[in-house]
């Protein structure tokens, strides 16, 4: 093709026909500028669609982390019921002197009523799109600022539970120390008490102890008020993350 364009200028260089020739160049050159446009724009689909790519693994990524984050807020919500129920039996016990004492069910709540539940959400996918600058992928300002009051959300709860997993720890201690365990002789017992190792608890001392009865108090009231609050608010938001990820994945 070159060779023939030459070999046409070249002819009408030498018959010396000036217009044909300016003609001719006129011609050429748009050739040339033809030809960079479209290679800009078969480099432009190329980039654009590698950008379509690289978003929708973002947001595919990002939907895996909204699901695997309500699992677990739903299993921590499970466990943190089951603690306010421990924290609410071994309350009726201590209060209670007439109660009839489930001796496997008190030495369970025992061990589980001083539990802290940790949950980390999974920032893997927002952090790398913050550090990477691949923020500006996702078109919807109602999506960004979504994400981020809700990762801001885990980052505030964890400032605010420092104090009150303190006091969750108090009470196990004390809690360990009603429990009396002795292996040898375990085996008097159920399998529930024999697995924990545990042959009895100290149920007047534990009755007398007025900071463990605040103690369980509080773990109660906390609680329930965090679970009201996952379920308030948290747990919404991150429905509400997922229904616009789809959405802006269906498109």
């Amino acid at each position: 093709m070159l060779h023939f364009l030459r070999h046409i200028r070249q002819k009408l260089i030498i018959q010396e026909n000036i217009r044909k020739y300016l003609l001719y160049a006129i011609g050429e050159i748009m050739l040339v500028v033809i030809g960079i446009l479209i290679a800009l724009q078969v480099n432009n689909w190329n980039e654009s669609r590698k950008e379509a790519t690289i978003k929708q693994s973002v947001l595919e990524n990002l939907l895996f982390d909204i699901d695997d984050d309500l699992w677990n807020l739903e299993m921590q919500l499970g466990q943190m019921s089951d603690r306010i129920d421990q924290a609410e039996y071994l309350l009726k016990i201590m209060e209670d002197p007439q109660m009839d004492i489930d001796s496997t069910k008190t030495a369970v709540a025992l061990t589980r009523v001083g539990w802290v539940l940790v949950y980390t959400p999974t920032f893997a996918t927002y952090n790398e799109i913050l550090n990477s600058g691949r923020l500006s992928l996702i078109e919807s300002v109602d999506l960004k600022k979504n994400l981020a009051g809700y990762y801001s959300i885990f980052e505030d709860s964890k400032r605010m539970g420092t104090p009150y997993d303190a006091r969750i720890k108090e009470a196990e201690g004390l809690a360990v120390q009603f429990l009396m365990r002795d292996p040898s002789k375990a085996s008097r017992f159920d399998g529930v008490l024999k697995e924990l190792g545990v042959v009895g608890f100290d149920l007047d001392e534990m009755r007398i102890n007025d900071r463990f009865r605040q103690l369980l108090k509080h773990i109660s009231f906390q609680s329930t008020q965090e679970i009201n609050y996952k379920n308030r608010f948290v747990i919404p938001r991150a429905e509400r993350i997922k229904q616009m990820i789809q959405e802006d994945l269906d498109n």
